[in-house]
């Protein structure tokens, strides 16, 4: 979604080329609504996205899908929903030209939060809809190969901890056929389902149960069988640092194994007090283990919200920002890494006066020894760049000076800094901007 006053938002799509160039950005949205997307779809002919509109008069939501043209041109407008709120979470293919879309409904039993599914057709028309009493919102939908539907959230009513990670499964007319819950003693809540190449399915989230290891919360993430029984070989996993850490989004990867998308907090902001959060991405194999690790983030809050893989085995992460906008937590923020989950290249035009400020990805990142520093100026302006440890202290002043506009580098060398993570920050006129580096010695 997209802030256009100081209260409400409205809701916005963003289309890219490959290499993640703007192509183009719309905004939906009345003066009388709040809206939001939270899923989108590719269509034969373009797109859906489903999300929630707020009323202004009463805040009541509504769920809200709208379908567009490859251009971003709106084709329908559809809202559903009843007295209380209502709302979408995910919208995914479901063959022959039927969508399953997935939330949550307080108007089916008044002000009582339930899973919720439903099904439409290409032009938004419900063919199908049910609610679940056991889950309080269906976070994620898939299409199972017999034709029905698994989803997941969380569960408090038949949950053995306080709340726990829920799978249910319906057929194709979303009656529901089985339903488990898995967790500890403590919160348990499930964000991602998926289906797995071997028949069954594997949910992440995040746990604070401390039978787990547990110390704030851990990204959480377990496997079952078809008929949803938990695989014990790959056991209630964990992964995490000694802070909050949660699991947003799980793909199965080319090579049959798992990347696990979403964020962690390792580093201490003093100036706000706080832990933040940076993207967290977690690689591991059919039985659960860790094959590798990445973060990615600045001195702000990073999320990652989904994930795919592209047909070379690169990976594209979606995410919010708060390190590289221009206010915490406004912008989108999208990486394409390599099958590491390194960065592999950054993108810059040298021939051409830039329309905006950039401060571009160093490269090598991570480097031994030295890196360059590439950033864009649309004028002539005095320009400032630091760079800072992990707490915030400057370590370096690299460059205070006037410069013209266009395209600049600058080479950073770490002969004499030890090995650790560093941010560097570019000020330019009313510009800032902030991204890290590793150095490994």
């Amino acid at each position: 979604y997209q802030d256009t006053n100081e209260d409400w938002n409205d809701a916005s799509l963003i289309k890219t080329d490959k290499y993640g160039q703007v192509e183009w950005t719309k905004i939906y949205g009345t003066e009388d609504n709040a809206e939001s997307f939270f899923s989108v779809v590719v269509v034969n002919d373009g797109y859906i996205a489903v999300g929630s509109k707020t009323k202004i008069k009463n805040t009541d939501k509504d769920i809200y899908i709208v379908k567009v043209n490859t251009e971003g041109d709106t084709v329908w407008t559809k809202t559903y929903g009843g007295s209380q709120d209502d709302q979408a979470s995910e919208i995914e293919y479901a063959g022959s030209g039927k969508y399953i879309v997935a939330g949550y409904t307080k108007s089916v039993v008044y002000g009582t939060k339930r899973a919720y599914l439903m099904i439409i057709d290409d032009m938004g028309n419900m063919i199908k809809e049910n609610s679940y009493a056991n889950c309080q919102c269906a976070a994620s939908v898939q299409q199972t190969n017999d034709g029905g539907y698994v989803f997941t959230g969380s569960t408090r009513s038949i949950a053995v901890g306080e709340s726990d990670f829920y799978l249910g499964k319906t057929d194709a007319f979303l009656q529901l056929e089985w339903e488990k819950a898995y967790g500890g003693s403590d919160f348990d809540e499930a964000k991602c389902v998926i289906n797995t190449t071997d028949g069954g399915f594997i949910l992440t989230g995040w746990t604070a149960s401390p039978e787990f290891g547990t110390v704030a919360t851990d990204v959480y993430t377990i496997k079952t069988d078809s008929l949803g029984n938990q695989d014990m070989q790959w056991g209630n996993r964990v992964y995490g640092s000694a802070h909050h850490d949660h699991g947003n989004a799980v793909i199965q990867t080319a090579d049959g194994n798992y990347l696990i998308a979403g964020y962690t907090q390792n580093h201490y902001d003093a100036e706000r007090i706080k832990w933040t959060d940076d993207i967290y991405l977690i690689k591991c194999d059919n039985a659960g283990n860790n094959i590798w690790e990445q973060t990615y983030g600045g001195i702000y809050d990073e999320s990652a919200s989904s994930v795919r893989q592209e047909v070379d085995g690169s990976f594209i992460i979606c995410s919010k920002t708060g390190s590289y906008s221009k206010r915490p937590g406004s912008d989108i923020y999208l990486l394409r890494l390599n099958n590491q989950g390194l960065i592999t290249s950054v993108n810059t035009n040298q021939n051409k006066i830039p329309v905006n400020y950039i401060l571009s990805q160093n490269f090598p990142n991570p480097f031994n020894n030295s890196t360059t520093l590439k950033y864009r100026l649309p004028k002539n302006c005095y320009v400032t760049l630091n760079l800072y440890n992990i707490r915030g202290q400057k370590v370096r002043a690299l460059f205070n000076g006037f410069k013209q506009a266009g395209s600049h580098t600058l080479r950073v060398n770490g002969d004499d800094l030890p090995s650790g993570l560093y941010f560097y920050r570019i000020r330019a006129g009313n510009f800032i901007e902030t991204r890290r580096m590793l150095l490994l010695k």
